[in-house]
């Protein structure tokens, strides 16, 4: 059951309030759940003298252990990362945290224009425990905003591996026709139902049935079984010129190379640090694309390269990230990337991190060269985004919140004034209007509110039913940024505010906690009111309650 316990409240707290709560910690036998409730209560009470005398707010939701504390939480201030760990210990009754000196480490610092949040990784005895995060995050001047995750409680699992690393890498490629494992670690997996159990994480790349694969496949350290995987993939100085898909000549970033005997040109943007490759059939990233004087005579190539500029920008102007990363890292992708060497064409793009490059094909059946269409660039370069600041794991909800993200970061950056919000529609053979309708999602067969029609219950995640449905119920999410453009918001506002909503939230969100995320990102970023009743209303429209 959700529950969200808004904590708009008199100190005094009645019992028979309490007593219609949902359960919010194991306790023991001697111990009311009307008292833990009303210590939690008290706690949050005694937090509001650093929120201007109010009460934060409490978001729960107990089928994921989460919890989410929308406010200040103490009057350390957050420097760096021991800070941000410390700083936990001021909440630790709320969230039923024993010690996070031991309990945590640092995974990951990230920064927006408004928020720094410091990801923390749960661990066991020192083992990492998969998928398990708090996040601590911050204003500019090191003040805490929000606090949130889903630590699990009293963990009691043999952390005494009795098959070795060795072994585990065996059984793990033992499903994969070609395949090598990259890292093998040790971890406790305690996701989807599955009964906490210490693990060896084999991150595998190859091929599975003449496709490539990209996944961390989960070994039992005691039995040598796999217990699960989890798909890593995610499908989706010089001046040159040339036609981009669309016979409009286009001018971009190159890098000449001389020598003593030749002068070339690499379609190469130093500036923006975007190279773009051939793909020759299905080995990445191929051979730079190269000329022997500024023009390029590659459309497909070209549009890439424009796009990928755009987007950069956009990332770059208006949210202050530098390259994908916030690092400078170079974007590399390729073009005319086939599924095999003597492929005719390739109908998807997609972003790998196994090689940390962008893929597009040329179409075939459905659509024409991917790189044709802005919002698709956009849409896998914001699929590199969320990677490296929460890294939403591509199964059920947090697969379909890393779709519907990457969909609404897609459609705004393409900055058209198209108001049904369609996805893809430059590139669509065959007649059709596009790849997603945000406005009406059930015209592509995507549900419009969780539970509606199309809608795909996010158990058992395989291939077979796209993860747990990810890039069909990311239409759910997607529906409700359409309905605050349409109720009001700029679709500016939107990007920042869905932008922002990522430093709050863990590998593994729901939708329900990307409400929450989304409703602290709009506190941080103090929009009004009545923009955040629009946030409010758009959840409650899509199913999305706290």
């Amino acid at each position: 059951m959700k529950k969200k316990l808004s904590v708009i409240l008199a100190t005094a707290l009645s019992v028979s309030m309490l007593s219609q709560s949902t359960m919010a910690y194991a306790a023991p036998v001697s111990t009311s759940y009307q008292d833990i409730f009303a210590k939690v209560f008290q706690k949050l009470d005694e937090l509001k003298k650093y929120n201007e005398g109010k009460v934060p707010e409490l978001f729960t939701d107990w089928q994921s252990d989460f919890q989410f504390i929308d406010g200040a939480f103490t009057n350390i201030k957050v420097k760096d990362t021991e800070d941000a760990i410390e700083s936990i210990n001021s909440i630790k009754e709320i969230m039923d945290i024993d010690a996070p000196e031991s309990e945590f480490e640092v995974l990951k610092v990230n920064k927006s224009n408004y928020i720094t949040s410091y990801r923390l990784q749960q661990l066991f005895h020192s083992i990492p425990v998969y998928g398990r995060e708090v996040i601590v995050a911050t204003d500019k001047a090191g003040n805490t905003t929000s606090v949130g995750g889903n630590y699990l409680k009293d963990l009691d699992v043999d952390t005494t591996a009795t098959v070795d690393k060795s072994d585990a890498t065996v059984s793990a490629l033992a499903s994969f026709e070609d395949a090598k494992a990259d890292t093998t670690e040790l971890t406790i997996y305690t996701l989807n139902d599955i009964e906490p159990v210490l693990c060896w994480k084999v991150t595998v790349s190859g091929t599975k049935e003449g496709k490539g694969v990209y996944k961390d496949v989960f070994v039992n350290a005691t039995t040598g079984d796999v217990v699960t995987e989890v798909s890593l993939s995610q499908s989706a100085a010089a001046t040159g010129s040339g036609k981009d898909l669309n016979g409009v000549t286009q001018t971009f970033g190159i890098n000449k190379s001389s020598s003593w005997f030749r002068t070339s040109y690499q379609l190469y943007d130093t500036t923006r640090k975007i190279k773009i490759y051939k793909g020759t059939g299905n080995n990445i990233p191929g051979s730079m694309i190269t000329s022997t004087s500024t023009t390029f005579n590659d459309p497909a190539a070209v549009s890439g390269m424009v796009n990928l500029a755009k987007t950069y920008d956009y990332y770059k102007n208006a949210q202050g990230r530098n390259s994908y990363d916030d690092n400078g890292s170079v974007i590399t992708a390729t073009v005319h990337y086939k599924e095999s060497s003597y492929g005719q064409g390739y109908d998807n793009a997609f972003w790998t991190p196994e090689y940390k490059q962008f893929v597009f094909g040329d179409g075939q059946t459905y659509f024409t060269p991917l790189t044709g269409a802005l919002d698709v660039i956009a849409h896998e370069f914001t699929h590199a985004v969320i990677e490296t600041i929460c890294d939403l794991e591509y199964e059920n909800q947090s697969g379909a919140l890393n779709e519907a993200y990457a969909d609404i970061m897609g459609q705004i950056i393409e900055g058209d004034n198209d108001s049904e919000w369609l996805l893809g529609e430059d590139i669509m053979k065959n007649g059709d209007s596009g790849l997603r309708n945000m406005s009406n999602p059930e015209e592509f067969q995507q549900p419009s509110k969780v539970g509606g029609k199309y809608y795909v219950s996010p158990t058992n995640p395989t291939s077979s039913n796209d993860y747990g449905g990810v890039h069909t119920n990311s239409g759910i999410i997607n529906h409700a940024a359409y309905l605050m453009w349409a109720n009001g918001m700029d679709k500016a506002d939107i990007a920042d505010l869905f932008y922002n909503s990522l430093f709050l939230m863990t590998s593994t969100s729901t939708f329900s906690q990307c409400r929450a995320a989304v409703l602290s990102a709009a506190n941080n970023m103090n929009m009004s009111t009545s923009q955040i009743n629009i946030i409010k209303d758009a959840f409650t429209s899509v199913g999305v309650t706290a």
